[in-house]
Order: C-alpha cells, then structure tokens, then sequence
C-alpha cells in the first residue's frame, strides 16, 4: 500500500513537472509575442528548464527505494510497521535537501526574472501611455482643426461675399464714369 501510494505521488509529481515545463515554455511564448524577451530572461529561463534536473534526482531516490525495501527478503524479514518506518526515514533524509536545494534555485530564479521583467513591462506601459497621449493630441488637433476649418470656411464665404459686393460696386463705378464721359463728350460736341 505505502508503495502504491509512493508510486501514486511520484507519478503526481511527474505529472505537476510535465505541466511547469509546459507553463514556462508557454511563458516563454507569450514574452515572444509581447516583444518582452530579451537574450538575459531567454538565458534565465533556460537555467530553469535545466534546474529541473531534480527530477533525475528523484528519479534516482525512486530506483533505490525500490531497490532496497520492495524485496522479497524484506518483506518475510522485517515488520510492516518497522519496513514502513524505515522506508519513510530514509524517503525523508533524502528527498529533504533535494526538495531544498531546488526550492532554493527556483528562489534564486524568480528573482533574477521577475526583476528585469518589472523593469521591462513598467518601459512598455510607459510607451503606452506615451502612445495613449499623442493619440489624446492627435484627436484634440483633429477637433481643432475641424474648428479651424470651420471657421476659414466662414471667413471665405465672408470673402467671397465682400468680393461679390466689389465686384458689383466696381461696375457701378464703371457705369459711373462711363456715362459722366459720354456726357462730356455730348457736351462738348
């Protein structure tokens, strides 16, 4: 039973290794796709993929248990209870420091990580919030060119009526001095 359970665990612990190297490589992708990754995180994330090593490690601490409690001897030789006792004791004395030291190096990871990616995702919110004000901009000159624009449209037409106004003025002044010289020719012919 302690066995089924042990190989229960390892295969649970096999299958949440699966799904962490999953996760970090799906990581890996969206930084790609964000344009967030750079050769340094590249190079961190890399060093946990190869940190996981540790599964060797347990890998290892499995082959040997076997080796040395599930045999037939033991069984017929010593007590369940004491078998038991002495499975767990040397499982702990030795999974311990690996759990420890990979506890320790996960640690160790995430900080060297998630400092530069602060840093970097703070620069693209920055940019984005640049971005976000010169769109601002842009649509505040739009508005006010529009205003512009209305405004030059009112003082063409204002133009356009005045040049009308000229125009009709001229003529009279046209008709104005033609007629006071055709009365000047007609009195002094």
């Amino acid at each position: 039973m302690a066995e089924n359970k042990l190989a229960h665990q390892f295969a649970a612990y096999t299958e949440w290794r699966q799904a962490f190297v999953d996760t970090i490589c799906d990581y890996r992708s969206w930084l790609n796709e964000q344009e967030l990754n750079d050769g340094q995180i590249d190079q961190r994330i890399q060093q946990l993929l190869e940190r996981l090593r540790y599964q060797k490690e347990l890998a290892k601490l499995e082959r040997a248990c076997k080796e040395q409690f599930n045999t037939a001897f033991n069984m017929i030789a010593n007590e369940k209870m004491t078998l038991t006792s002495k499975f767990f004791e040397t499982l702990a004395s030795r999974v311990i420091p690996v759990y420890e030291v990979a506890n320790r190096d996960v640690e160790n990871w995430l900080k060297a990580v998630i400092a530069p990616m602060e840093s970097q995702v703070r620069e693209h919110q920055l940019q984005l919030r640049r971005r976000l004000e010169s769109i601002k901009r842009i649509y505040q000159a739009a508005d006010t060119l529009e205003d512009r624009i209305g405004e030059l449209e009112g003082i063409e037409k204002s133009i356009q009526g005045q040049v009308a106004d000229l125009k009709i003025l001229r003529q009279h002044m046209k008709n104005a001095l033609e007629f006071e010289s055709s009365d000047k020719d007609a009195k002094a012919a």
